[in-house]
């Protein structure tokens, strides 16, 4: 469905979700730099508009509306900062503060899991060791026991 207009690059329109319409206005109201600008490009583009138009509009190159469209297609609204999410869907924020100690005690528990493990293999070498001195003594005191008879 691309869209020609004379002179200008064609390009395919953006189709945002009624959800991301209004994530998107609101990151837009926000009016935090690039995330505002990225925010208005998708906008315009679910408006079909060029991204000749759309960089007229926001002050976007065309290379980073290219850019924004292929990020976009590929992780949707997680192309914005967590933070910028966090503003404009505040009950987010909370999601992923939950997610991150989620994450964070995984990664303990894998942690302490490995510290486990490495303490029970220093335990098994230990013992391997011990059986392996053991060994040698019997075999040292044997090897003398039969020089003595021997003689």
């Amino acid at each position: 469905m691309a869209k020609k207009t004379q002179g200008t690059v064609p390009t395919v329109g953006v189709k945002l979700t009624p959800k991301e319409r209004k994530v998107c206005l609101k990151i837009a109201d926000l009016k935090q730099g690039l995330s505002s600008q990225r925010a208005e490009a998708l906008l315009y583009l679910d408006k079909a508009l060029t991204r000749a138009e759309v960089s007229k509009q926001t002050g976007l190159t065309n290379d980073q509306i290219r850019y924004l469209l292929g990020r976009f297609r590929q992780i949707r609204l997680s192309l914005f900062p967590a933070e910028v999410l966090g503003k404009s869907q505040p009950g987010l924020a909370k999601k992923e503060k939950k997610s991150e100690k989620t994450a964070e005690r995984a990664k303990v528990e894998v942690v302490e899991k490995e510290k486990k493990k490495k303490k029970k293999d220093k335990k098994k070498q230990k013992k391997k060791k011990q059986e392996k001195d053991k060994k040698s003594k019997k075999f040292k005191k044997a090897k003398k026991n039969k020089k003595k008879s021997k003689k």
